[in-house]
Parts: C-alpha cells; structure tokens; sequence
C-alpha cells in the first residue's frame, strides 16, 4: 500500500489512520459529495509532512456556504462553485505541507463567454483575505 486511495463518505470527509501514513509514498483522497467529484493527491514530501505529525487524519471536501463569505468574495465568486477543504490531525488544522505538494482536481465546464486562460483558484482564509493558487 504505498500509493494508498482513500474515498471519503457520504459527507465528503475520509478518515486516514497513522499507520496507513507510515507505510505510504503518496496519498490520494476522492470525494464525490456534492455534485463534482474532487480528487485530492498527496505527493512524497507532504506525506512525510504528515508522517512527522504523527496522528490519524481527516480530511474534508465539501460545498462552501457562500453566504458566510465577505461580500467582496461572493461578488467576484457570483454563483461559481466554491469547496471547503479542510485537513486536520488530533482536531487542529494542517496547512503546510513544507516543500510537499497538494495537487487538487475538479472538474469545471467553461459557460459561455469565459475565458479559459482566465479561470483561476482562490484561497479564503478564516480572515476572509482572498490570495490567488498558483
């Protein structure tokens, strides 16, 4: 199991033991809740970043509430689809992954009009500060 593929719940939350961490070399999460399929992957370096931490996992792929965003972010978002991903281990939120990288996949259909080199990923932090994924 070095490559393990965990699939989360009905809820779009996937439980990841410690000991499956110990003995993976990537990990990767798939989520169908909601109406988009999400797949989460984890590379070698953010494993090890999550072996050191040395606890179970959970991880969350779920909609976002976009009401409860500052307006500045639900006007530029209009009605496009919005995710909260969460990873947590013993309950307190893991967002470094050191020179480990996330790679995150979902699907998105183009409407009419957009243009594709335009399409772009945002982080909103509980601040409600948005940054631009690269």
């Amino acid at each position: 199991m070095e490559n393990p593929e965990v699939v989360a719940d009905d809820a779009g939350v996937a439980s990841v033991k410690k000991g499956m961490l110990e003995i993976a070399e990537s990990l990767t999460v798939k989520s169908d809740a909601g109406d988009t399929p999400v797949e989460m992957v984890f590379d070698k370096e953010a494993v090890g970043v999550l072996k050191e931490l040395g606890a179970d996992l959970e991880i969350s792929i779920s909609g976002a509430d976009v009401s409860k965003l500052p307006s500045e972010a639900r006007k530029l978002i209009g009605d496009r689809p919005v995710y909260d991903i969460t990873v947590t281990a013993d309950g307190k939120s893991v967002t470094d992954f050191g020179t480990g990288l996330v790679t995150i996949r979902i699907p998105y259909a183009l409407r009419v009009g957009e243009d594709p080199d335009a399409i772009v990923v945002c982080f909103i932090g509980e601040d409600g500060e948005m940054s631009i994924i690269t």
